[in-house]
């Protein structure tokens, strides 16, 4: 049979598919595998576009007889594949099996744990939730019930220092009305710690349009109870009646002081006193208070003072003082700050007797 003349070798070319793989690190690999893909030529294009696919009999023959073995071109590297590759292969194969199964169990206790975890805070989301609404709930009622109060008796159980409050009170609403609100909604509620108390400062609406700022004090119950003292800015004396009548004997005042230079009388001596002017709220009044620098009450105040102006706060500081006028001064709105009573409005714990004044 005559030889069909030999054909050149199909031109190949090997295009390139990516498998992304992603680690529990989410750091992505690429595995590159290589195809091959056989180019057609001219002829078989042709035949393929063909309507009859029947292959012709010189071409099967042409076929057969060019098949090559693929060993030949090996030569002399044509040997037998040892025994032992195989052996090593399986065993590989068996060893990188084992090795996966083994990690997948592995996995399953971490799995199971990181599961539960997650189960414990959603179950702990869910109690905060709930606590959260029931504590804001608890803060809304005594808000609701302190607004409302038309009496003293009324205002009582929403009360910080009931017992101690409870005289100030009387007093207070001798010259002061006491006029109910409603509770509309909280527009501000930021929670601050002080010492070991737990306040809570509240901007209220109430349904006249109004707005009222209360500090509101959580009790180990988880009930609220408001800040009476600070609310009504409760004074012993009327600002104006204390500085019309300047009393000898000292007074436990809510007011606002900041550092001054005014000079004076028996305060002239700049390097032995400090002076601060002194207001309170709603009321333009003001009077200089002086202090020894050496004195332990001149160094809380400047510790406060320096302290709040590291944070940024404003120029003047709330503070509830002792004050007292000299006898036999010439100036009429010079005053002896004897003590620091609090850095605030607000006492954290009952202070002394001697602080709950009430006569005029």
């Amino acid at each position: 049979m005559k030889k069909s003349s030999e054909r050149p070798p199909e031109p190949r070319i090997k295009p390139e598919s990516e498998l992304r793989l992603i680690d529990n690190d989410d750091i992505t690999a690429e595995l590159k595998i290589l195809e091959e893909a056989a180019i057609l030529t001219p002829d078989e294009l042709a035949r393929v576009k063909a309507k009859s696919i029947e292959p012709e009999v010189s071409e099967i023959l042409d076929q057969a007889e060019t098949s090559e073995d693929p060993e030949e071109k090996w030569g002399d590297k044509k040997r037998a594949l040892a025994p032992g590759w195989f052996v090593l292969t399986a065993l590989i194969i068996i060893g990188l099996a084992t090795w996966a199964i083994t990690n997948v169990f592995k996995a399953q206790p971490t799995i199971q744990s990181a599961s539960e975890q997650k189960q414990t805070i959603l179950e702990d989301a869910a109690l905060d939730d709930e606590e959260t609404k029931q504590t804001l709930s608890n803060m809304e009622d005594c808000v609701k019930g302190y607004l409302k109060a038309t009496s003293i008796e009324e205002l009582l159980p929403y009360v910080r220092h009931n017992k101690r409050v409870k005289p100030l009170m009387e007093h207070y609403y001798q010259s002061h009305q006491l006029t109910p609100g409603h509770f509309s909604q909280f527009k501000r509620i930021r929670s601050i710690g002080m010492e070991n108390h737990s306040f809570v400062y509240g901007k209220v609406s109430l349904v006249d349009g109004s707005s009222k700022k209360l500090l509101i004090e959580q009790i180990e119950d988880g009930s609220f109870r408001v800040d009476w003292e600070s609310d009504v800015c409760y004074q012993p004396l009327a600002w104006d009646t204390f500085i019309a009548q300047r009393p000898s004997s000292p007074m436990d005042m809510r007011v606002n002081i900041s550092p001054d230079h005014f000079y004076a009388f028996e305060f002239r001596d700049e390097s032995r006193y400090q002076c601060y002017k002194i207001t309170t709220r709603d009321n333009n009044e003001h009077v200089f208070g002086y202090v020894d620098k050496s004195s332990p009450v001149a160094m809380q105040i400047k510790r406060i003072i320096l302290k709040s102006q590291e944070h940024g706060g404003g120029r003047e500081e709330p503070m509830t003082l002792r004050l007292r006028f000299p006898e036999n001064s010439n100036s009429k709105r010079s005053v002896h700050i004897e003590a620091l009573l609090a850095p605030r409005w607000t006492y954290l714990n009952p202070p002394a007797p001697q602080s709950a004044q009430t006569s005029e």
